[in-house]
This record gives C-alpha cells, sequence and structure tokens, in this order.
C-alpha cells in the first residue's frame, strides 16, 4: 500500500534523493504551514536517513494537534536521537509521546510497539504488556509479531519453548510479507 510505500523511504530511494524530497515539500510546507500530515511526511523523510534532529525539529511545531501518526513518529525520533541516555529528560519526553499517541482512540500497533521498546530500554515492566497489546491488535503483522516474539525470548531469558505454538501465526506473518512484495 501507499502508507507501506511512505514508510519505507529508504527503500525506494537514495539519501540524496530523500533529502531533495525533504527540501521539496518543507518548500510546499512553508505556504500551507497548517497541513500536519505533510509535516509528518517530511518529518519520516528525515528519520528514513537518521536526521533525528530535522524530523524532530519539522514535527515539534505540529505536536499540540494531536495526530496520532504524528506523534508517533515524533516520539520515535526522540527516542532514537536519546537512545543512548534512556533516562535523559529528552527519552522521558519521548515516552510521553509515545504513551499519547499509543492512548485511545484509534491505537495503533507501531505506537504500542514504539512505546514498549522506550519502556524496555529502562527495564520497565509495563513493557512486555504493550508488546502483548500490540500483538492482539495485529498478530500477523510481521514487525509486531517480531517485537513480541523478541520480548518474549528476552524475558523468557532465551527459553523458545512458546515457538512451536506460534507457528501457524509466524507462517500468517511471512504470508502476508509475500502477500506485500506481490502488491509493490
Amino acid at each position: 500500500s501507499l502508507r507501506q510505500y511512505f514508510s519505507h523511504f529508504n527503500l525506494y530511494m537514495s539519501e540524496d534523493k530523500i533529502r531533495d524530497e525533504i527540501e521539496l515539500q518543507e518548500t510546499i510546507l512553508k505556504f500551507d504551514d497548517k497541513d500536519v500530515k505533510l509535516a509528518n511526511n517530511i518529518g519520516k523523510l528525515a528519520m528514513a536517513v537518521c536526521d533525528w534532529d530535522k524530523a524532530i525539529d519539522i514535527m515539534t511545531p505540529y505536536a499540540g494537534s494531536g495526530y496520532k501518526p504524528l506523534l508517533k513518529d515524533l516520539g520515535i525520533a526522540k527516542y532514537k536521537q536519546n537512545k543512548e541516555h534512556p533516562y535523559s529528560a529528552p527519552s522521558k519526553d519521548a515516552r510521553t509521546i509515545l504513551k499519547t499517541a499509543s492512548s485511545p482512540p484509534d491505537i495503533e500497533p507501531e505506537a504500542l510497539i514504539a512505546l514498549a521498546n522506550s519502556l524496555r530500554s529502562i527495564h520497565s515492566p509495563d513493557a512486555g504488556e504493550k508488546y502483548g497489546e500490540a500483538f492482539e491488535m495485529d498478530p500477523i503483522n510481521p514487525y509486531t509479531l517480531s517485537e513480541f516474539l523478541e520480548w518474549n525470548i528476552f524475558s523468557n531469558q532465551g527459553n523458545i519453548y512458546f515457538l512451536d505454538q506460534m507457528r501457524p501465526t509466524i507462517r500468517s506473518a511471512i504470508n502476508r510479507c509475500h502477500e506485500e512484495i506481490e502488491m509493490g
């Protein structure tokens, strides 16, 4: 789908092309500065080339909009920028933003996974709950499933006894990957 395409810019475009696209879209944003979705799109482009500062600078003015996809991406960008310092104020801010992005209504599994990853970095027991919630929402989403499985392997100290029970779900997630590849 188009949404999946836009979330994987770096697979379809070189870094130079992504930076050119950022520049073009920033010009458009100057003339339409209330377009939250455009700001989110520019932020995602910046994230694709790991330009966390740019992503944060572009999306922060729109955080008050309540647009959850932007909040999710802003929270992820802040988390990634400060990943080495999980107890820092910017990391706490990232978790706060991700909690808002993953709160009802309209919860996306990706937002819950991002929140779970940030909670895991501070060894919070709430991380497992968030991984579980995301998995329950979309068990055959390959990203959600892989994060859920990784958490379970980690939290069970490497014990993989549960993987046999997960085989049908894993197979369904693989089939979903093949379908998405076929769709282009």
